[in-house]
Formats: structure tokens, C-alpha cells, sequence
């Protein structure tokens, strides 16, 4: 689907030292799938490069809870 897509978008910004749009592309990655892990785990992934620690945490956070939700897939 179109979560992959972003995914990938998220990869390429970071990959180029373009972190706000790498973290609006990861930010569209969740909002698409809420409820897929990876899609939190991505966007837990590219918040300390842009020194947003706790923002990263909650996002980690969340990405555990819904693996866990879902069979720890």
C-alpha cells in the first residue's frame, strides 16, 4: 500500500540530511496505518537525528504496545 511508499520517502529524506521532511513523510507513514508497528517504529527511528528524544521514545513505545496487541508479530 501507500504506508510503504511514505516508508520509503522517510528513508530517502533521511538519507539526504532532509529530516523535516523525512519525519512529515514518516508522520503520513502513521497516519495511513496507525496500527502497524513499523510505521512507529520509522518514525521512533528518525526523531533523535532531529534531537527529538522523548518524541522518539513515546513513539517506541507505541510501536511495542501495538506488537504486543497483535501477537508480537
Amino acid at each position: 500500500g501507500m504506508g510503504g511508499a511514505w516508508d520509503g520517502l522517510a528513508v530517502a529524506g533521511a538519507g539526504h540530511g532532509e529530516m523535516d521532511a523525512a519525519i512529515e513523510a514518516a508522520k503520513h507513514y502513521v497516519a495511513l496505518d496507525p496500527d502497524e508497528p513499523l510505521s512507529h517504529t520509522s518514525l521512533s527511528m528518525l526523531y533523535p537525528q532531529a534531537g527529538m528524544i522523548p518524541e522518539a521514545e513515546a513513539e517506541k513505545a507505541l510501536s511495542m504496545q501495538l506488537q504486543m496487541k497483535q501477537g508480537g508479530r
